[in-house]
């Protein structure tokens, strides 16, 4: 992020308040400290770590409420940061919110080097003594998840399709955590993908989505029954003569600029290239030059699309036909 020069003196007027706020901190000038802080905030309010030093501040002075909102300002301007998700974790702690607080500190965990474990014993008991709260006022009842290994949560939400995940992560804040994840997307993904042709939505990330708006983008294409320019350049075209007395075939390709290439089994029905076609009806119809329009739109199971106009039936070929 670019700085101007009002901004870069702002930030070094912070950066000194920031010092001496450590130096009280350090000496158990909590209150001052807090003071400082504020003041470093003003000058320069997009610093994460200021938040989560004010958090540290708080907590120290027993104000809890008011730390639970630094540690989510320093998370707002840095997900990724440790302290903030670790200080959130402590504020809800105090505040006896259990649950969420076991959700922050496992989000500041995911976010440490796995094999340091000094760096996760602090967070682990902390994680323990909510747990153990839960179990005297009785709520351990309530959340089963806090009590099983995360490892058997995330085997059993592999095996649940998207409805039921999406389900899941309205449950609590624990599971949310859990049923989110990219990782148990991608294979719905996949699995969604198969079997159907080839479009901008079976290529991962097209869309600069994740897996999971990706796998609802997916859902969101295979159900829409209006037809459009991009749905026919798209894919490859077979049509069939639907009268008895006329028996002919070919392939159909249409192009951007809506003109269209046919190779046709038996001549007589439209020359091989073309230069008029319109989606028209609002995408409920298709017109082919001079031919009668295409009507009665509908969906194939694999994502394609079949039309007809009381002479010739026009379908998508297949993916078994394709790979044929």
């Amino acid at each position: 992020m670019e700085i101007d020069h009002e901004q870069e003196v702002k930030k070094k007027f912070s950066a000194r308040y920031k010092t001496i706020a450590k130096q009280a901190f350090s000496q158990g000038l909590f209150d001052n400290a807090l003071k400082l802080y504020e003041i470093s905030i003003k000058c320069f309010p997009i610093d994460p770590v200021l938040y989560s030093n004010c958090c540290a501040c708080l907590l120290k002075l027993r104000r809890y409420e008011e730390a639970k909102k630094a540690a989510e300002m320093c998370i707002n301007l840095d997900d990724g940061n440790v302290r903030g998700h670790r200080g959130l974790g402590q504020s809800l702690l105090m505040l006896g919110k259990y649950e969420d607080a076991i959700s922050s500190f496992n989000n500041s965990k995911r976010l440490l080097p796995e094999n340091i474990y000094s760096l996760h014993e602090p967070l682990d008991a902390s994680i323990n003594i909510c747990k153990q709260s839960l179990v005297e006022i009785g709520q351990i009842r309530i959340n089963f998840l806090l009590i099983i290994p995360n490892e058997v949560i995330n085997y059993i939400l592999e095996y649940l399709d998207a409805t039921s995940l999406l389900r899941c992560i309205e449950v609590c804040s624990t599971l949310h955590t859990f049923a989110n994840k990219e990782t148990l997307f991608e294979p719905l993904c996949h699995l969604q993908w198969k079997g159907k042709l080839k479009t901008k939505h079976t290529i991962p990330f097209e869309l600069d989505h994740t897996w999971k708006n990706t796998f609802f983008e997916c859902q969101k294409y295979s159900k829409r029954d209006l037809i459009c320019d991009e749905d026919l350049c798209m894919f490859k075209w077979r049509f069939e003569s639907a009268v008895p007395l006329h028996n002919y075939s070919g392939d159909l390709l249409f192009h951007a600029n809506h003109s269209y290439d046919a190779h046709i089994d038996h001549y007589g029905w439209f020359d091989s290239r073309g230069t008029c076609w319109t989606i028209i009806d609002g995408g409920r119809g298709l017109q082919i030059a001079n031919r009668p329009r295409y009507h009665s739109i509908q969906r194939k199971d694999d994502w394609g699309w079949k039309m007809f106009n009381g002479e010739v039936v026009l379908q998508t070929v297949s993916v078994q036909e394709m790979e044929d």
